[in-house]
């Protein structure tokens, strides 16, 4: 086991160029190791970070960068995502089904549009500017409330931007869910 955070020079150079024959890589490559452990956390700053081609799943694990462009590449699982983008996440038109393995925060904004999605499990906890995703009948939105700003493809966006960001949120939350109700979005009107 590497007890050294700082992975060596020769196994940088190695871990680079496996990353960069899968991902287009636009900015500084820094890769470190966590504490007590050997798995490589990659960060990519002041740059992006998109696929060459169709990934059904991340094969490294990602730290923090900065734009994260996946749009339309076969993924199936945020597995391996980053835990932190500075600027735009971007994970739509593919195969997701819930959120789990994504970025906890992700300061600009975070698309999710054309995903097949059952649940918002795994949804940041903090998107700096707008939550977009496409709307089904079943998926449950009220958790969309605690981000000041999201869009919804379809269905009841214009009903819930009212309630977004609004404190108390439980309060705004129990609003919404009676709008969504009378409005027919039963089906929505769950965390």
């Amino acid at each position: 086991m590497n007890n050294n955070p700082i992975i060596s020079d020769v196994e940088n150079v190695f871990k680079i160029r496996e990353v960069k024959t899968i991902f287009k890589i636009h900015g500084t490559v820094t890769i470190r190791t966590i504490d007590g452990s050997d798995e490589k956390i990659i960060d990519v700053i002041d740059g992006t970070v998109s696929p060459w081609n169709d990934l059904e799943y991340i094969p490294f694990q990602f730290g923090t960068v900065d734009f994260f462009d996946f749009a339309n590449k076969g993924l199936s699982s945020l597995k391996g995502c980053p835990h932190a983008v500075t600027g735009d996440f971007d994970v739509s038109k593919n195969e997701l089904t819930t959120l789990i393995g994504g970025p906890r925060s992700v300061l600009g904004s975070y698309y999710v549009f054309n995903n097949p999605l059952t649940d918002l499990d795994g949804a940041p906890d903090e998107v700096g500017h707008t939550f977009t995703l496409s709307w089904s009948e079943n998926i449950p939105l009220l958790r969309l409330l605690k981000y000041d700003r999201f869009h919804i493809f379809g269905g009841p966006n214009t009903l819930m931007r009212e309630y977004a960001g609004q404190k108390p949120l439980r309060q705004a939350i129990i609003q919404c869910q009676k709008k969504l109700i009378d409005a027919g979005f039963k089906g929505n009107a769950r965390l």
